[in-house]
């Protein structure tokens, strides 16, 4: 805002989106020295507003990891990726239902909580 009380253009685009809604996650239990592909069915909302070409285009998918038994807490972000069901089924006008990450390797046993992120840093789903 300028000394006017006027908005400058800045030319940012904002999207808006509505959060997903989460159905169930493939698995409750990794080892702590593997690599565990995790998969979350979800309702991304592609009927409601959110637009899946925008998406593609701007998301950045990740899971979040936050271990509760150190001090200080351990916290690892990895990669995500939306996709169809069935993996490698392609179907020209079928949208992504769910999404894949890897557990992280963990340096003790421990309970975590994951976390999923569309931009990269407003997490949701607490499983």
């Amino acid at each position: 805002m300028d000394m006017d009380g006027e908005y400058a253009n800045s030319n940012i685009d904002l999207y808006y989106y509505q959060e997903f809604k989460f159905k169930n996650i493939s698995s409750q239990f990794a080892y702590s020295n593997e690599e565990k592909p995790i998969m979350i069915s979800a309702d991304f909302g592609w009927e409601n507003g959110n637009d899946y070409a925008t998406f593609k285009k701007f998301a950045n998918f990740t899971c979040r990891f936050t271990g509760s038994q150190s001090e200080p807490q351990v916290q690892v972000t990895v990669p995500a990726y939306i996709e169809s069901v069935p993996i490698g089924g392609y179907l020209p006008q079928q949208l992504p239902s769910q999404i894949r990450c890897r557990t992280p390797k963990w340096t003790i046993t421990d309970v975590v909580t994951l976390e999923v992120s569309a931009n990269g840093q407003d997490y949701m789903g607490n499983f």
